[in-house]
């Protein structure tokens, strides 16, 4: 209901209508199945993740080592213990969204509510991005994330994307 209202979904009339009956039948609760068109990305992770990692911004931890480092203010951290990121998660993920930060009776701060994120999301969505092309590395907000690119095609895509990106946001907002 909120998308719509908020104009990121547009609604058929069969489909305005019957979410115009249940927004005014509050003695029940029911469940409405959703158009393909709004949910075909229901089973994809990474667009979860990346939404959530745009909306948390920049609570984003990078790896460092076998540890993690918060990007707003190069804090060390550890995982929750009982994250399932704790003893889940991937070598190859370079950056968790989190929630909160608690300090533990260690020495670590321990993240809670984390979700993995790749680069190109943080890239697309987050802060003031510069590109370097030449030296193939995209600096986001004054140096918090430094994300190198392996050719300059690569490169060029991220930054038309970005600026796509925002202008379609900038339209909807």
């Amino acid at each position: 209901m909120s998308l719509s209202d908020a104009g990121f979904v547009a609604l058929g009339p069969e489909e305005r209508q019957a979410l115009s009956k249940m927004r005014y039948n509050q003695r029940q609760r029911q469940f409405v199945m959703l158009p393909s068109s709004v949910s075909r990305a229901d089973d994809n992770d990474d667009i979860a993740n990346s939404v959530v990692a745009w909306s948390f911004y920049p609570k984003i931890g990078k790896r460092e080592g076998k540890g993690w480092r918060n990007i707003a203010n190069n804090q060390t951290l550890g995982l929750h213990p009982t994250s399932v990121n704790k003893t889940s998660l991937s070598p190859d993920v370079k950056y968790l969204s989190f929630y909160s930060i608690m300090q533990s009776t260690s020495r670590f701060t321990n993240a809670q509510e984390t979700s993995p994120v790749s680069d190109f999301p943080l890239v697309l969505l987050s802060g003031d991005a510069v590109f370097h092309m030449y030296a193939g590395v995209i600096v986001v907000d004054g140096n918090r994330l430094r994300i190198k690119v392996k050719d300059w095609k690569t490169m060029a895509v991220l930054k038309v994307l970005r600026a796509r990106f925002r202008e379609g946001l900038g339209r909807l907002l």
